[in-house]
């Protein structure tokens, strides 16, 4: 067996079946938690896609939904781990407004690799950083081109900060040197131009904001 994404959920589909066509699954005699708790995350991901009556008793069943919330926990901390390994910043991080997201598609987004914005990466299976507080896993070329900040919100888009706050987004604590700081807001470019009725291209944008700075010195 290949190990892909395909015959994985092939064989969890099988699975669905046959537990779907069994007279003790429609009985409620079938230890759905124990199938749960012998399968790995990606598995169990692709076992509740595979079929509305699973993907209902997965819901249902308290004890699968406690699985299913250890091993998210579990990814948290290890995705931590990989974050410090990689040196990225993730000091004075603030998710401000996530997007309401069920612990099943939380474990989704750690349990695979590949980008979920641009189609170059997505099934890149070094692309492991989640974004959580955006609900999306996404490689460092498409953070830098579809999330924006906030003098380019202000100044390209023509939007107040204040009218954004509602928007899912990420507070950064930057530090400029010892003694200056100061928090910065990044939003989704998405969420911000279907606000503004603006699209534009991360070329385009970086033209405008040159030109804004430009005007404003």
């Amino acid at each position: 067996e290949d190990g892909s994404d395909t015959s994985d959920m092939y064989r969890c589909t099988k699975m669905a079946s046959d537990i779907r066509r069994s007279s003790i699954f429609a009985w409620g005699f079938i230890d759905l938690a124990e199938i749960i708790r012998n399968l790995t995350n990606r598995h169990i991901v692709l076992l509740n896609l595979s079929c509305k009556s699973i993907n209902k008793a997965i819901q249902d069943d308290t004890q699968c939904s406690e699985t299913v919330k250890s091993r998210l926990d579990a990814c948290r901390a290890s995705h931590c781990k990989m974050i410090k390994r990689m040196k990225l910043n993730w000091n004075g991080l603030q998710w401000v407004n996530p997007p309401p997201l069920t612990d099943m598609c939380l474990l989704s987004l750690y349990s695979f690799a590949g980008c979920t914005m641009c189609v170059a990466k997505r099934f890149d299976k070094s692309v492991e950083v989640v974004f959580e507080g955006f609900g999306s896993r996404l490689c460092k070329d498409c953070y830098m081109s579809e999330t924006v900040g906030e003098f380019v919100i202000e100044r390209v888009y023509n939007l107040s900060l204040q009218d954004c706050r509602h928007l899912p987004h990420r507070i950064i604590e930057c530090q400029f040197n010892k003694s200056r700081r100061r928090e910065q807001r990044r939003f989704l470019k998405r969420d911000i131009e279907k606000m503004a009725g603006k699209h534009l291209s991360p070329d385009e944008i970086e033209m405008e904001a040159f030109g804004a700075n430009v005007t404003k010195n």
